[in-house]
């Protein structure tokens, strides 16, 4: 039999169409905009009137609304019905299209609440994925005498077959993205999620000119619940923990557990005062969940866009030292951040307080970053930063710099130099970076500390401390370098350093600093200085490491360049040894 060229050419031009539909359908990058372009696509195939997707939920047994166009578009969205009802119910169970020319005279249709029964004709087409139903598509045709063919029907069912695929990988990205934003115990935002929340918050905040404030909690002795009761116990305490946070708070508020027992609120249009009230309801209905018979307690901390600080780390680490400040005084109180509490001491006190820190054994805890690197997504190596007490209201660069004031600075790096190479079982073929002043480097306590074997180990200097000692720095690099050691130089890009101070020492990694990183996606002057640093490190054969990224858009920029590692909070916040980026 011949086929008709009109035929051919119709049959061509259809096939074109389908296949334009799927390249643009699985383009889309999440299941609202596949579910949109679902629907354009489907339009440049057939003419209907009205179009709706339900998602086979087989958990709940029920058919949600995830996407409707037409006149009733927002009563179909608000009504889900169970799996084995309607038409939509049908195809579900049947798992096979169904052709309907008066839906409104076919007893299987379903009507949704708040819609009239109209003249209308369906196509209810299953979305199968490995001959599982995933979703349903209906196609609506309004009036009489306006059925759908058996060629439309078919050709329904080919964009379905795509439709499907494209259904199941958004929903399959969304939920991933989901779960690397949720805390996995209480359902809550993880830290990561509260960190882009809140810089998302204040960016709103500064806009339209209204205050902002966090609020730290922190379970007070949540340690001795886990060693009385167990951690599953333990476990059942936080998840009551963070309901009774969801209860207080007010809808647009945002509740976030930071980790372990630590939880973060977020409080739009709240100013420090009204958000110290807050901290304190939030500690009542904390105190509500009962440990052994006992009320269980907790501490906060409060800090407040704009008058303390402008983005949100520094909001959140102003937030957790207040917290701390709650806890030196005695726990079971909240304490709003107040800058006099940074630098009380003075003189020999400065001094005695530095020689207490080191008298204490466990005093200076070790944290670990993780250094992504961008080419493969691998954990490639870890940098190691220091906690000591004090909260952010005594960050570490504060009790280095009072060490080195009171002529201790090498004995307090070197401390924390060696907390850092003690921890056992880093990962292999993964590197550890070290921060260590230049002169802290000269100096014997730091020399006693460095191990002979320098494999895998990156010494990391800070450019504004690098040359009063040149000649001799100079020396110790190459001795550094013999033994295994790797070289980075940090804060690249901030204008601490000049040229001059990279060409010198030569490093194998040149660290960028995040006041260059952030926002180079949108800016063109950070972008050229990247892009003259990234061709120096490529000509020296220097690996280059992005430090602070916190965007996706930023770490897109990155990756397309030659950046060979990246670190910040986007992708994993300091925390134990070893721990993979979120």
């Amino acid at each position: 039999m011949v086929t008709p060229t009109g035929s051919r050419h119709a049959d061509a031009s259809a096939l074109e169409a389908l296949v334009d539909a799927a390249a643009g359908i699985l383009a889309a990058d999440s299941l609202s905009d596949t579910l949109g372009r679902i629907a354009h696509h489907l339009a440049a195939l057939l003419d209907y009137d009205e179009l709706s997707v339900y998602e086979v939920d087989r958990a709940a047994e029920m058919l949600v609304p995830v996407f409707a166009l037409g006149a009733y578009a927002d009563e179909v969205m608000a009504d889900a019905f169970p799996v084995t009802e309607g038409v939509t119910g049908w195809v579900v169970s049947n798992r096979r299209t169904r052709n309907v020319e008066r839906a409104d005279q076919d007893p299987l249709v379903a009507v949704v609440v708040g819609t009239e029964m109209e003249p209308e004709s369906l196509v209810s087409v299953p979305l199968l994925v490995e001959d599982r139903v995933v979703a349903v598509l209906n196609v609506y045709r309004l009036g009489i005498g306006n059925s759908f063919s058996d060629a439309e029907v078919a050709q329904v069912e080919r964009f379905a077959t795509m439709a499907a695929l494209a259904f199941d990988s958004a929903r399959q990205r969304d939920t991933l993205r989901e779960q690397a934003r949720t805390d996995g115990l209480t359902g809550l935002l993880n830290h990561r999620a509260c960190h882009e929340r809140l810089g998302e918050e204040i960016a709103r905040a500064a806009a339209l000119d209204k205050p902002l404030s966090v609020v730290v909690l922190d379970l007070d002795h949540f340690k001795t619940v886990n060693d009385a009761y167990g951690h599953a116990e333990g476990d059942k305490v936080l998840v009551a923990a963070a309901e009774k946070l969801r209860s207080v708070v007010r809808e647009g508020d945002v509740v976030a557990r930071l980790g372990g027992e630590e939880f973060a609120l977020i409080l739009p249009g709240v100013d420090a005062l009204r958000a110290e009230e807050a901290a304190e309801r939030a500690r009542a209905a904390i105190a509500e969940v009962g440990v052994g018979g006992s009320a269980l307690s907790c501490s906060g901390g409060v800090a407040a866009f704009p008058e303390d600080a402008h983005d949100a780390a520094r909001l959140l680490e102003l937030a957790d030292g207040a917290l701390y400040w709650a806890k030196r005084s005695g726990r079971d109180q909240s304490r709003r951040y107040d800058r006099r509490f940074a630098g009380q001491l003075s003189g020999d006190g400065q001094r005695a307080e530095i020689e207490a820190l080191l008298a204490v054994e466990g005093s200076i805890v070790p944290l670990f970053q993780p250094v992504l690197e961008l080419a493969t997504g691998r954990v490639a190596g870890y940098e190691a930063l220091a906690r000591m007490p004090g909260g952010p209201f005594r960050p570490p660069d504060q009790w280095f710099n009072q060490a080195h004031r009171a002529e201790l600075g090498p004995a307090l790096e070197a401390a924390a130099l060696k907390a850092a190479l003690q921890v056992p079982d880093r990962p292999e073929r993964t590197f550890l970076a070290v921060n260590v002043s230049p002169g802290a480097l000269l100096s014997p306590e730091v020399r006693a500390v460095l191990p002979d074997d320098l494999s895998g180990i990156v010494i990391e200097l800070t450019e504004h401390e690098l040359f009063s000692t040149e000649d001799a720095l100079d020396r110790e690099l190459v001795a550094l370098r013999a033994r295994g050691a790797r070289i980075a130089l940090d804060d690249a890009g901030n204008g601490y350093a000049g040229l001059q101070q990279i060409i010198r020492v030569a490093p194998d990694i040149l660290k960028l600093d995040r006041s260059l990183v952030d926002g180079v996606h949108a800016d063109p002057h950070r972008f050229a200085l990247l892009e003259a640093l990234i061709s120096f490190a490529s000509t020296t054969r220097a690996a280059v490491c992005a430090e602070g990224v916190e965007t996706f858009e930023d770490l897109a920029v990155l990756a397309s360049m030659d950046v060979t590692y990246a670190q910040g909070w986007l992708l994993a916040r300091p925390g134990a040894p070893w721990v993979p980026a979120a």
